[in-house]
């Protein structure tokens, strides 16, 4: 009786057998486990040997056809769970195979990775996969295809057939002999995004690998990957050259990819060639991804005006808007590309079109001081004393920005001067924190109110002595501005963030801040100190100890001659109207500069 019908005998009734029948039995059996053993570990040994002369191509047909048992035999390796080996394995990329652990019952790769066994995955590969891995195979691959072997055997962790592997390794003799012989071009395999052989053709890189894969009659160029990513999404994003041939092949540039198309990655990449083949090829230029962007939305990054004329001239919409509200002209605005702001205006772009927070383009091209766009913007049509949801204008986001050309521009169309935004902010305050002297010489000029406060009671003067500004202060001092008006303080740069907690006075300011020429030019003007409490505190000597406060001491220690008691008079009884008053006076012109105060320019 065999080992087997024995056992099976044993099992069904082991009370009938004897002892000795036992013992026969189990000495029988393992001298077979030896035998086949010794069978396993020889036929393990083949197929290293196998493996490791095929993929490198050095085992010549004669000794190849000493193996021929092992033709169409899988060799597996079990790997490790989380480790590479698998795919490694398949790819003939595995170094020192015959360093792997032995074994009677599996054959297991030698790495570190913990968590063998089931979790594991077992890799295999065929002969004629690894003679697919070298082009001195050739012989080898007609004596395997001859006997029988499937020409589209695939490897059981990724699923690659013989004529993929043929690609990866640019074996082009192998691949011709393949394809003619019926190998499927269009297997998909798993676990890599080059899942087909024309994939795997454009991360090659090789125009003639891929011309050998499209001139077969059944290869289908739009096959996509479990991903829905096809050859053409692969060419626009690694082998551009590759893109002029697949579309000539019949390649679709409209099959979307996680949402996007090959035009919107081409626009994103900045690829003015492809993005003329893509649109040659009947690309969809209003095609939409997930956040309702078109292509030319791509392209907010680039400073080409080309590819957005391409885009524009297929019919893309000027006037398109991202997801988070802004239309296309605004974005190119704010960057200031004058070609590219005057070929989507040439479009038909709307140009008082705003974003979410009624931001419109010559609002952002003002801010940023790109003015021949903001003249460009202007002679299109831009309504240019627009407000924002904040409430600035353009003249007033000029001024934020310092941007001096803009705002000369902007007052030659008669803006309001004196807008005030949410935080009652003018172009006046933004232009003084940031001491544009001139642009608040034109300001005024121009009608600014040099006496209105913002939300805080910031003051234009508060906010010159807080930022030190000496020239505008003259300027201020000269139009006979309120000296005393005191304020918590403001920071325009910082959404309007109050400085200070209780209001305090410009000869406060001057004075905390050691600024000599500054409190010398407040005194000169005229400063009426009795109104400040704080000269009367323990406050006042602390800061005149820390902050040299000898100028204030000696005014106030000293009477005021009486020409200066005279200017003071008149300049607080006319105030603003005071130019107008005096210029009326037949008195001479010292006089007359005098009483305006126009000596301050030289201090």
């Amino acid at each position: 009786m065999g080992n087997k019908q024995f056992a099976c005998a044993c099992h069904s009734s082991l009370e009938n057998c004897s002892r000795e029948d036992l013992m026969n039995w189990y000495l029988g059996l393992e001298s077979n486990e030896d035998t086949d053993a010794a069978s396993v570990d020889e036929d393990w040994e083949a197929k290293t040997t196998l493996y490791e002369k095929l993929r490198a191509g050095e085992m010549s047909l004669e000794e190849f056809k000493t193996y021929k048992k092992y033709w169409k035999q899988d060799i597996k390796l079990k790997t490790r769970h989380g480790c590479r080996c698998a795919g490694r394995f398949e790819q003939g990329e595995l170094s020192e195979f015959r360093s792997l652990e032995r074994s009677t019952t599996s054959k297991t790769c030698a790495c570190n990775h913990n968590g063998i066994g089931e979790r594991g995955e077992t890799a295999s590969v065929k002969p004629i996969h690894l003679v697919a891995m070298s082009d001195t195979n050739h012989d080898l691959l007609v004596a395997l295809i001859s006997d029988g072997c499937d020409l589209n055997s695939l490897t059981n962790y990724h699923k690659f057939t013989p004529l993929y592997i043929a690609v990866s390794y640019g074996c082009k003799s192998l691949m011709k002999v393949l394809k003619e012989r019926g190998a499927k071009v269009n297997k998909v395999a798993s676990q890599t995004i080059f899942c087909t052989a024309v994939h795997k053709a454009i991360e090659r890189g090789d125009p003639e690998i891929l011309d050998i894969l499209l001139s077969s009659k059944k290869i289908k160029v739009n096959k996509t990957s479990p991903r829905n990513e096809t050859a053409l999404h692969l060419a626009v994003l690694i082998g551009r050259k590759f893109v002029s041939t697949l579309l000539s092949a019949g390649a679709d540039p409209n099959i979307v990819f996680n949402q996007t198309t090959c035009l919107m990655h081409a626009v994103s990449s900045q690829d003015e060639e492809t993005t003329k083949q893509l649109l040659d090829h009947g690309a969809n230029v209003r095609a939409k991804d997930k956040n309702g962007h078109e292509a030319i939305l791509y392209a907010s990054r680039t400073l080409c005006a080309n590819l957005y004329r391409l885009l524009l001239d297929a019919g893309a919409d000027p006037n398109a808007i991202d997801s988070s509200g802004f239309p296309l002209l605004v974005n190119c605005a704010s960057r200031g590309n004058y070609e590219i702001v005057k070929t989507i205006v040439e479009h038909g772009a709307d140009v008082n079109l705003t974003n979410s927070v009624q931001y419109s383009p010559l609002h952002m091209a003002a801010w940023n001081g790109h003015t021949d766009c903001v003249d460009l913007l202007i002679k299109s049509g831009a309504t240019h004393d627009k407000q924002t949801l904040d409430g600035n204008t353009p003249l007033a986001l000029a001024c934020h920005g310092n941007h001096p050309k803009v705002v000369d521009l902007l007052l030659t169309l008669g803006c309001n001067v004196n807008n005030a935004d949410k935080d009652l902010d003018t172009p006046l305050l933004y232009a003084t924190h940031n001491g544009m002297t001139d642009t608040v010489k034109s300001l005024i000029e121009h009608g600014a109110n040099p006496d209105q406060c913002n939300g805080a009671g910031t003051s234009p003067l508060w906010c010159a002595v807080y930022c030190g500004r000496k020239e505008v202060v003259k300027i201020l001092l000269m139009e006979s501005v309120h000296l005393e008006t005191p304020s918590v303080g403001s920071d325009p740069h910082l959404r309007s963030l109050q400085v200070y907690n209780n209001p305090v006075s410009p000869l406060w300011l001057a004075t905390a801040k050691a600024d000599e020429e500054i409190l010398q030019l407040l005194l000169y003007a005229g400063y009426d100190v009795h109104k400040e409490q704080w000269l009367t505190k323990r406050e006042f000597p602390e800061l005149c100890l820390e902050n040299n406060g000898n100028i204030l001491l000696d005014y106030l220690s000293s009477p005021l001659p009486l020409k200066f008691i005279c200017r003071n008079y008149l300049r607080r009884k006319f105030e603003r109207s005071l130019r107008e008053v005096v210029d009326s006076f037949e008195i001479p012109r010292t006089l007359k500069d005098f009483l305006l105060l126009q000596d301050v320019l030289w201090m």
